[in-house]
């Protein structure tokens, strides 16, 4: 440990306290190296030293540093007051080669990060990488480090941890040396070690021009994230009471700065301690420019940062004043070659359309600087593709590509303001849906269609003719979720079933009995475009082809459209004055929603907002599906009367108005009490009972307040149609796993002692005909919920199992099907 080290880090506080001496109201003691009735010796905290005004002092002429103080008390040499010094820190002089006792904690530290997933994520979430940064789990003090970790004042005297669950970052003193630490919760608050000392991230360069103060850790380190600020160097303050003498001493030695940018934060406390930083530090350095740059009301760095405020409107945010160059908007006078005078360089977007996927921005770019162009075809949303281009670009211009990488990413935030400006879908000419057409005739015919008596029977005939062949139930149920979307309260149903048996045909069959300008039937959806849709898809019915492939974010969106039926969320904008303020962008339901997966369990949260359906994967179907294949090949079914059937559906959808439903027999019907969040799905049972009243439209009576009135049919056809969900909800099986445990028992009954016959996985596939990646999960679901044991076997030849849980799915169906038969007939 170096004297510099001792001094940055010894507080004189520390030393008098030490020695008895406490300081009274002003900052005086009385001196300890003469006699001294009247406190003389002034404590200079600023400085770390003490400074006697007695003409009797020894001492006096010049102030005492820790070193000296010690030194003088102690009355022997300097080296002797060095290693008393030492002792005070609890330093151990490390043998030659060996760490310090800080150094090595804050080692272990960064690995226990690498450990712990739960901080990655939080990192992640904030913006944040994992370079520099330690994690805190609180078990030091059982560890080999224990001594070390309290030594540095990891671990109290009660041998607590500090600051456990905490990313910690370091504090550094003038030799880049960790002497301190900073924690931040994973949950709430943050800490400090005691006796705060050095800087983050370092002590600046001498050589440093430009420097950032932040408000916090966590600022600075969201700063140091950005690329195109590293001309910049960051230095983080502790808070709005934070600015030390030790910041003060490392800003004087910077003997090249040229300008102090004050970055806090954008709220009321923000906005008064820059102002009195910005006075304290023109008095200390009257030659630096220090200026103030104002947030957005209510935010911080790291929340503009982890809300994906791009790289450049950082850039933007710190200049002094907007570049001219910014100021010239895109040129859109011609669409077709749309002109963007960017900083650097002019940019022309040939052909640029509106884009009917909001998730793509590819567009045909010309860069052109002092009569050179660069030619090329980019996706501006992906990274990889702008950088790639802007490589190409610099070669050929002569240009630095981070420069051309910040002017595109400006004219990104200008092409989509531009896409955004279209007022609605139809003055886009990629996006334009021809308005549904209906004739007289089929108007009349879809009226009589709906005016018949048994509705239900004849339209599920109807929709057989589409092409969709079995699943009676199924096809209408889906068929009568799809048309919701007229409705105030839709429905959402989510389709399960194996991989190959035909969901994903199913759903868009169904979808096509929708006209055309209101479905939309999606791959994949990216993380925020749902966000910018405003009111395009209100009242539209929706179908999502595979649920599994989409991320996260994008499954919270969804339910949180199905659930609230609108979605709102905050964007920073920069506004006409140059400030930067936080805009409201919604997004306006509602929609109804077909969502197709093979997975038996999805996250608890998206399923119980739907109704659940499970694919027929038995024989009878597979066998019905190919001999309508055979028929279609043999032309014995005509494509034209399928397209006539599926027009038909499309007229009565289009016919059937958006009407209010009132069921007085409403509480009359219980679900059976051990269905799975029974309040969801009892919502969804009643807004499935008004989805049948409103299909019936025009048969129903009508009350004073001109509500269509439900009837005892309406609730039977919502009971048959939705028996097979009650089920699924009632049983921890999916319907998948349910088809498939059935065959089996089926299967094992057939044998010779059957409560004790083994089975291996061969003999299954063999006689169920089930594939080896599906026959796999089936066995090890089945295994986990305990209804199969592992008996025997090999892991090279195959292990033996057998059914201990022979449950009667038999008599559980007939046991509700005979409560709600009772409880109807009670109506």
């Amino acid at each position: 440990m170096t004297i510099e080290e001792i001094k940055s880090r010894l507080r004189i506080q520390d030393v008098l306290a030490h020695y008895g001496i406490e300081p009274n109201k002003n900052k005086h003691i009385n001196c300890p190296f003469h006699e001294d009735k009247t406190p003389s010796m002034k404590v200079y905290a600023e400085t770390n030293t003490v400074y006697c005004f007695s003409g009797n002092c020894a001492t006096h002429g010049s102030s005492l540093d820790v070193i000296e103080f010690v030194m003088q008390m102690e009355g022997g040499t300097k080296r002797q007051a060095i290693l008393k010094c030492k002792a005070l820190l609890g330093h151990i002089e490390p043998m030659k080669g060996e760490l310090r006792a800080m150094d090595q904690v804050w080692k272990s530290l960064q690995q226990s990060l690498g450990r712990s997933e739960k901080a990655k994520s939080y990192l992640k979430n904030r913006g944040l990488s994992t370079k520099g940064v330690g994690y805190h789990s609180g078990q030091l003090h059982k560890g080999k480090l224990a001594k070390e970790a309290k030594s540095v004042g990891l671990i109290n005297e009660q041998n607590k941890p500090w600051a456990a669950n905490c990313v910690l970052y370091p504090l550094k003193d003038a030799l880049d040396k960790v002497v301190s630490l900073y924690g931040r919760s994973l949950t709430t608050g943050h800490f400090y070690l005691s006796g705060r000392c050095g800087l983050y991230p370092s002590y600046p360069s001498k050589k440093a021009k430009q420097i950032i103060l932040t408000e916090s850790i966590i600022d600075a380190t969201s700063l140091l994230e950005i690329k195109a600020l590293k001309d910049y160097e960051v230095l983080a303050l502790y808070g709005t009471n934070g600015l030390t003498e030790e910041h003060k001493k490392a800003l004087e030695s910077c003997g090249d700065l040229e300008e102090i940018i004050l970055l806090l934060d954008g709220d009321a406390a923000g906005a008064k301690a820059s102002k009195k930083y910005q006075v304290e530090l023109q008095q200390l350095l009257p030659k630096v420019s220090t200026r103030i740059v104002e947030l957005p009301n209510n935010t911080d760095i790291n929340e503009l940062w982890a809300n994906h405020l791009s790289e450049a409107m950082f850039v933007e945010l710190l200049q002094v004043e907007k570049p001219k160059s910014l100021e010239n908007k895109l040129n859109t006078a011609n669409p077709n070659n749309l002109i963007y005078q960017g900083m650097h360089a002019v940019y022309y977007v040939k052909g640029f359309s509106s884009l009917k996927n909001l998730d793509s921005l590819k567009v045909t770019l010309v860069t052109e600087l002092e009569h050179k162009k660069s030619r090329g075809k980019v996706e501006m949303y992906e990274d990889t593709a702008v950088q790639k281009y802007c490589r190409t670009a610099s070669q050929k211009l002569g240009i630095n590509e981070d420069l051309l990488d910040l002017d595109i990413s400006l004219l990104t935030d200008e092409l989509e303001a531009y896409r955004a400006s279209f007022e609605s879908a139809e003055s886009m000419s990629s996006s334009i849906v021809k308005n549904f057409q209906i004739s007289a005739e089929a108007r009349k015919q879809a009226k009589a269609f709906l005016s018949h008596k048994n509705l239900f029977q004849r339209l599920n005939t109807l929709i057989g003719k589409t092409g969709i062949v079995g699943e009676e139930n199924t096809r209408l149920l889906l068929l009568i979720v799809a048309s919701s979307y007229k409705c105030k309260d839709p429905l959402h149903a989510l389709i399960q079933g194996s991989s190959g048996t035909g969901k994903t045909l199913l759903l868009r069959k169904i979808m096509d009995m929708i006209p055309e300008q209101d479905r939309h039937i999606w791959t994949r959806i990216s993380d925020k475009s749902l966000y910018h849709a405003g009111t395009k898809f209100k009242h539209s019915s929706i179908a999502v082809e595979d649920w599994d492939g989409l991320s996260e974010e994008v499954q919270y969106v969804v339910r949180e459209m199905q659930s609230g039926k609108r979605l709102s969320s905050t964007i920073t904008q920069k506004q006409a004055n140059g400030k930067m303020e936080n805009v409201e962008i919604l997004a306006e339901g509602p929609i109804s929603t077909l969502m197709c997966t093979t997975r038996g369990a999805v996250y608890e949260d998206n399923m119980s907002r739907c109704l659940l359906v499970a694919v027929d994967e038995s024989e009878e179907q597979t066998e019905r599906i190919l001999d309508y294949q055979y028929q279609k090949d043999r032309g014995e079914i005509d494509h034209k009367t399928e397209l006539a059937a599926i027009n038909q559906l499309q007229n009565m959808v289009y016919l059937l108005e958006p009407k209010s439903v009132v069921n007085p027999f409403a509480g009359k019907i219980q679900l059976p009490k051990r269905v799975h969040k029974i309040r969801r799905l009892n919502h969804l049972f009643q807004c499935f009972v008004k989805q049948i009243t409103w299909l019936h439209q025009l048969q129903r009576e009508v009350d004073n307040n001109g509500r269509i009135i439900t009837t005892k049919e309406d609730i039977q056809l919502a009971i048959n149609l939705l028996f097979e969900t009650i089920i699924l909800k009632v049983d921890e099986l999916d319907g998948s796993l349910r088809q498939f445990f059935e065959q089996l028992k089926e299967y094992i009954q057939g044998q010779e002692e059957q409560e004790k016959h083994c089975f291996g996985r061969r003999e299954i596939r063999q006689a169920l005909g089930v594939r080896k990646s599906q026959l796999h999960n089936y066995i090890r679901s089945l295994l986990d919920l305990e209804y199969l044991k592992q008996v025997g076997g090999y892991s090279n030849k195959g292990f033996r199992y057998q059914i201990v849980y022979w449950d009667d799915n038999k008599a559980l169906r007939k046991g509700i099907q005979n409560d709600l038969t009772e409880q109807l007939k009670a109506l």
